[in-house]
């Protein structure tokens, strides 16, 4: 994570605004919503790499990756996390069915 370097001077003025620094705001991570192991670029995201190779058999993947969540759900040290990437993944498949989740 950056932290700012802070110049002698800088800090002086700060001080006498009333400015304080606070430690770094740490980004929660959603495992459900964008996992970070699958976000390797700043560029591109796994899922649209994937919808852009697959072209209109997309849908398929996503109903078929809800399968899966939902098959071993039970199975999981975080059943509800499994639970919340199936219903993720069935969501975007009405989205690309042409429906709103």
């Amino acid at each position: 994570m950056a932290t700012i370097d802070w110049s002698s001077d800088q800090k002086e003025v700060m001080a006498d605004v009333g400015y304080e620094r606070s430690k770094p705001v740490q980004r929660k991570i959603d495992m459900v919503e964008s996992p970070p192991h699958y976000n390797q670029s700043d560029e591109v995201e796994c899922i649209d790499a994937i919808k852009a190779a697959l072209g209109e058999h997309f849908i398929y993947y996503l109903t078929g990756t809800a399968l899966k969540y939902l098959w071993r759900w039970d199975a999981k040290a975080k059943p509800e996390e499994d639970l919340r990437k199936a219903r993720w993944y069935i969501n975007k498949a009405i989205e690309e069915a042409g429906g709103k989740p």
